[in-house]
């Protein structure tokens, strides 16, 4: 039975596991209409708060990606314009946090310079990589595979 009632659902949590997946096509719609919401929700609610928009407008934009609809990722972007520091829709991060600049290597004075916690969590990952790569290499030892990180992305 491919439909689960809420009552059913609502006691046999082992219904939900045989349920099919949902197809290509339905995760992309989901994707448009989860974006779409979530975009006209930014315009909506954050008004002209940057820190409110950068942080729903890449979700939404991800989303709809996703789903295939690059007209609703430009009709989007173009309402943000002036608001946002992106220059591009394709430049709009998963995860905006404002003041951090794109550079390839981040110096231990850039990290200190900035301010905040980035130098202390460097220096605790520094530290601690010895433990790291030795956990990381006895987990590849075993012929165990990470989960790809994006797998959506393909």
């Amino acid at each position: 039975e491919a439909f689960i009632s809420a009552e059913q659902s609502r006691y046999d949590h082992a219904a939900l596991e045989r349920r099919p997946p949902p197809s290509a096509a339905t995760r992309r719609l989901l994707d448009r209409v989860a974006g779409m919401l979530l975009a006209r929700f930014t315009l909506m609610a954050c008004a002209e708060d940057a820190l409110c928009i950068s942080s729903r407008a890449p979700v939404a934009m991800s989303r709809l990606r996703r789903a295939g609809d690059e007209t609703a990722v430009t009709w989007f972007f173009g309402r943000l314009a002036g608001i946002v520091p992106w220059r591009s829709a394709w430049q709009t991060p998963n995860y905006f946090v404002r003041g951090v600049r794109a550079q390839p290597v981040w110096s231990d004075a850039d990290l200190r310079r900035r301010g905040g916690m980035a130098a202390d969590v460097a220096e605790v990952l520094r530290a601690g990589f010895p433990k790291i790569l030795e956990d990381f290499e006895a987990f590849r030892s075993q012929g165990l595979v990470l989960p790809e990180a994006y797998p959506v992305l393909k």
